[in-house]
């Protein structure tokens, strides 16, 4: 079973299935805020799990199990540290979904993710060798946390609607230019996620909440997806073109434009793009969708994702892997 994880590995190329079997499923990977003490608690009872928990243990060089498994939150919290727990956690669903056979491989047309996710969509699509790119997400948390030193930043996600939301902006930008406020994500036609810094998502967030609309906050202890971290987009582009990556076995939207990731070099650009853009994820949903009728099979931790699509419409078919 453990030759499915190919945890040092080299990749093995598209796959053809000639199984006659339809391909009508869409896996989603969550993002960041998913995390919670207690995730991958049901891993440590299979061996193939419990020597990849192991195996990323050693990889990073901390206790990334126990911060999973047993916490303390606060450590978990951290963003170098809730970053890659988020993508093992998901990953070992997918791999556990394989396994067991409630999901095949020959039914997959699409993988997607909502930020973080993107990565998670790249490497069961083994564009990505799973503990590089878990290497790679603790160290871009870290200079994802730089980018955001010394200054009170978090995210907030809006339920409402998004003409309202943007006049509200525009007012609150006004009272202070000098900080940083940006839309991180637009999960669907009134959800909407905001990234930047508290002194002006705090007022902006009570503003909206006079006026009838519905905020709450993330568990994110970054601005994620804001210009704040504009500056780091030359050292992960650099820290990108010096991986192993290789062409994706499924179709991928990509968070940035709607476009489809097809080599390498459309990866690199990309998770660049994505870094200060906003993730577009309910366009990319919309795109799939006008390509036929699929299933959106969930891979998370805390179950949000169906809330999303099925905010973007009633009609969409989705379940969660456990």
């Amino acid at each position: 079973m453990i030759s499915r994880i190919s945890l040092k590995g080299t990749h093995v190329g598209k796959a053809f299935f000639s199984t006659g079997a339809v391909r009508d499923k869409v896996v989603v990977f969550g993002g960041h805020g998913t995390h919670m003490v207690g995730m991958g608690k049901q891993f440590l009872k299979y061996d193939w799990s419990k020597e990849f928990l192991k195996q990323c243990d050693e990889r990073l060089g901390l206790p990334i199990t126990k911060y999973m498994t047993e916490g303390p939150e606060d450590e978990l919290n951290k963003t170098e540290i809730a970053q890659p727990a988020i993508f093992i956690n998901s990953y070992l669903l997918f791999q556990k979904a394989l396994i067991q056979g409630t999901l095949k491989e020959e039914e997959i047309e699409f993988v997607i993710g909502h930020s973080l996710g993107e990565y998670l969509a790249l490497t069961v699509s083994e564009s990505f060798v799973p503990l590089d790119a878990i290497k790679f997400l603790h160290e871009r948390a870290k200079l994802v946390q730089d980018c955001c030193k010394g200054k009170n930043v978090g995210m907030i996600v809006v339920l409402g609607d998004y003409d309202q939301l943007e006049l509200e902006m525009k007012a609150i930008e006004l009272q202070f230019p000098d900080k940083m406020c940006d839309i991180a994500a637009f999960n669907s036609p009134n959800q909407f996620i905001l990234t930047g810094e508290l002194e002006v998502l705090l007022p902006l967030q009570e503003e909206l909440q006079l006026r009838g609309i519905k905020t709450f906050r993330v568990n994110a202890r970054a601005a994620f997806h804001s210009h704040l971290l504009t500056q780091m987009r030359g050292k992960l582009k650099d820290m990108l073109e010096d991986m192993n990556i290789f062409n994706p076995k499924y179709r991928i939207i990509r968070n940035c434009d709607t476009e489809e990731y097809c080599e390498k070099q459309d990866i690199i650009e990309g998770l660049v793009e994505q870094l200060d853009n906003p993730v577009l994820f309910h366009q990319m949903v919309e795109k799939i969708r006008s390509y036929g009728d699929y299933k959106f099979i969930e891979a998370g931790s805390n179950g949000n994702m169906p809330t999303i699509l099925r905010s973007i419409s009633r009609d969409i078919n989705v379940v969660s892997l456990r």
